[in-house]
């Protein structure tokens, strides 16, 4: 099996929650501490769209850590209600997998459960990631999301169905195809089994120009906007420089209420206009990793359903003060 977006199989695996990462080696390293602890163990993580990364890992008791039943307890006692958890609370991932690539996450969240001779460990993230050579040379991101995004279909195939005694054609809008910013764009239903309502987008930068750094974090920022939705990717590949980086997360809601597309389904070269200033806007304004301050200000009002009306008003009043 690949490990690209390329390949339906991998994306397959993923959406159905059977994805299992076999490792020769996990490292788990305490953050911002001076003497961290660090685990080294063989096991296997589990990732899929519903709960992110997890892994039960079984770490054997070294003369170097001896068995301390009030452990757990002391820990715990630093935290005091209504605190963040500190820094030293979280662990770093890199997990080398039986082909030998490396899978990392900067801060996991690391339950012990202290025994005589052993400590147990649960791993938990929301993300993993891993970053290869690529030896496409083409500049690319492509997204999967957990169900579609509501941008109209204006590419059509047609096809044939068997009915009684003869044949059917039908013609079916399958996908959507446009160019911004010198980035070809395709969005389309995912087509693997059980995929329910998956769909993925990709951008493939055409010959001759040079996306920014960063740039698939810019063209995200323009999605959401453009179809008034604060979706995230559950499957991310971005392939640039020269190097393939490719993100598993877990799924977030949409959580789309009140507020729609600026412009109408129907008005598709409009839609795809909007969809390019914002992201030249975007590739302007942001700093490196760092959202525009428009996405900032207005970010919140894509996710106002379930909420109280004063909540609405207050949310609305603020942003247009942070506009003005």
């Amino acid at each position: 099996m690949k490990t690209s977006l390329d390949d339906d199989e991998f994306k397959q695996v993923y959406l159905e929650g059977k994805l299992a990462i076999d490792c020769l080696e996990i490292t788990l390293t305490q953050n911002g501490a001076d003497n961290p602890r660090v685990y080294e163990l063989v096991g296997s993580l589990f990732v899929n769209p519903e709960n992110g990364v997890e892994a039960r890992l079984v770490w054997k008791r070294d003369a170097d850590h001896p068995y301390d039943q009030f452990a757990s307890l002391n820990a715990m006692q630093r935290i005091q209600s209504g605190d963040i958890f500190p820094e030293d609370h979280y662990f770093s991932l890199r997990a080398l997998d039986t082909a030998g690539r490396a899978w990392t996450h900067p801060a996991v969240f690391l339950k012990r459960d202290e025994l005589q001779q052993a400590e147990i460990l649960t791993i938990s993230c929301d993300f993993i990631q891993i970053e290869l050579d690529a030896p496409d040379q083409r500049t690319l991101a492509h997204f999967v999301f957990h169900d579609e995004l509501g941008i109209r279909m204006n590419t059509a195939h047609s096809l044939t169905e068997p009915v009684r005694n003869g044949k059917r054609h039908k013609t079916k809008s399958a996908a959507a195809k446009e160019v911004v910013d010198g980035l070809e764009i395709d969005y389309y239903p995912v087509l693997a089994v059980k995929a329910g309502s998956a769909h993925e987008l990709s951008a493939v930068a055409k010959p001759g120009t040079s996306p920014i750094s960063h740039f698939d974090g810019r063209l995200l920022e323009a999605i959401q906007f453009s179809v008034a939705k604060l979706a995230w990717p559950i499957m991310r590949e971005v392939i640039q420089g020269g190097k393939q980086t490719i993100t598993l997360s877990k799924s977030k809601p949409f959580n789309n209420g009140h507020v729609q597309s600026a412009v109408s389904g129907y008005a598709h070269a409009d839609f795809y206009h909007l969809m390019e200033r914002y992201y030249q806007y975007a590739c302007l304004e942001a700093g490196g990793d760092e959202a525009p301050p428009l996405s900032k200000k207005i970010g919140g009002l894509f996710t106002l359903k379930g909420v109280w009306l004063d909540t609405i008003a207050l949310l609305l009043g603020v942003t247009v003060e942070s506009l003005l």
